[in-house]
């Protein structure tokens, strides 16, 4: 999935996401995609991979370089709405001045984010 994705992105990828149970508790499987994906540039930090839990935060991050981020975003799939947009916010927020600089207005604004998720 993550080839798939860079594909469609033109390799215009800041982070790969984990979040859920598994991505959230998986620190195994986060550590098997993230030596799968170093082609692609991205690199863990073994040490925070193994430490998500004692970290403070909705995001966190696990990798070792500023150019391709690696983040585990603490989720609860009993919430509503609004705090799924705060959450996006700061996943945007740990990621690179150019995505910084291209946040849709649906992100700075009241409106709801859900179609950036759900398209």
């Amino acid at each position: 999935m993550v080839g798939a994705y860079w594909l469609k992105l033109g390799g215009e990828v800041d982070a790969l996401v984990f979040s859920g149970g598994i991505g959230e508790k998986g620190k195994e499987l986060r550590g098997s995609v993230i030596e799968r994906c170093a082609c692609l540039g991205f690199v863990i930090d073994r040490t925070r991979n193994e430490a998500v839990d004692d970290q403070e935060g909705e995001v966190v991050e696990i990798g070792k370089d500023d150019q391709r981020k690696v983040l585990v975003c603490r989720t609860d799939e009993q919430v509503c709405v609004a705090p799924r947009k705060k959450r996006i916010q700061n996943i945007l927020r740990c990621c690179s001045s150019r995505w910084q600089d291209n946040v849709p207005k649906s992100l700075r604004s009241g409106s709801d984010p859900l179609h950036l998720v759900y398209p």
